[in-house]
This record gives structure tokens, sequence and C-alpha cells, in this order.
């Protein structure tokens, strides 16, 4: 696939997502929670594919009508040790998860100038921690929210 189509096909996939699912959820008050956002796509696309970050992130904010996290999670983990996390999952690998380790580097480092540029949006979370550690740091990073269910400092 072209990088410029991967791009655009996940720009218009996240542009049906916020019309026929996100709007009508937040507008009702409900907490959503996504596994990835527009910050993915800054990352792999452009980064990764070398298409450029602002590039991506102007076709992503059409998709999406500006609609922006109020808090991201960055799981931080060396991308060796994510792919081996994959391998050990004994799942076929999908056509983004065959990519090389330089691939996966430049989106590490990515992801990275990404939590530099927005501090008070993006925390960074260790993935090498077990579970329940990953667990606390991540409702700790949502604590300033004020959310339901999750206990302030």
């Amino acid at each position: 696939m072209a990088p410029r189509a991967e791009a655009l096909l996940y720009a218009a996939a996240r542009a049906q997502l916020v019309e026929q699912r996100l709007q009508p959820l937040l507008a009702e008050g409900a907490l959503v929670l996504l596994d990835r956002f527009v910050d993915s796509s800054l990352a792999y696309q452009g980064a990764g594919r070398a298409l450029g970050v602002r590039e991506v992130l102007a076709i992503n904010l059409f998709a999406t009508g500006g609609l922006e996290p109020d808090r991201t999670l960055l799981l931080r983990i060396a991308p060796a040790e994510g792919r081996m996390r994959q391998h050990e999952r004994a799942e076929v690998p999908d056509r983004l998860e065959r990519e090389s380790e330089l691939f996966f580097a430049t989106i590490a480092a990515a992801y990275e100038e990404l939590a530099r540029a927005e501090p008070d949006r993006i925390r960074v979370l260790d993935a090498r921690a077990a579970p329940e550690r990953v667990l606390a740091d991540a409702l700790a990073a949502l604590a300033d929210l004020g959310l339901p269910g999750i206990p302030r400092d």
C-alpha cells in the first residue's frame, strides 16, 4: 500500500469513528477510551512512513473535526522488546508488524517527541513493569482529570 493511501485510509476510518461513535457518546457525557487515535498516525505514517508529522496532523485534524483526547497514555517499551512480546503471543504479524526494526525505532522516537511536545496531555508509562503496576500508573496519570471512578491523589 502506498504510504499516502495508508495515511488517508486511517484518517478516513477515524473520521467515520468520530462521526458515528465518538461524537454521540461524548454528547451523552460518556467517558471514551481508545487504544489508538491521531498520535498513532503521526508516529506511524508521519514519521515511520516519512510523510511528515505536520502533514499527517493536518489531514487528521480535518478527519476528526479537531477532536483531541484529554489525556494520552504512552506505554513506553523498547521496540525490540515490544516485538518480542508480539512474537510470544504467537499471532500472525499484520502488515505493519512485519516492518523493519528501523521503522519501529523511528516510530518510538516520534512518540517520544510527541510526549516531549505535550507533557500535559501525554503521560509516559513504563510498559516493562508488571501489569498491576502499569494499571496503577495509568490510573494515577488520569487522576487529575476528575473522572468518575478514578480516585484523585
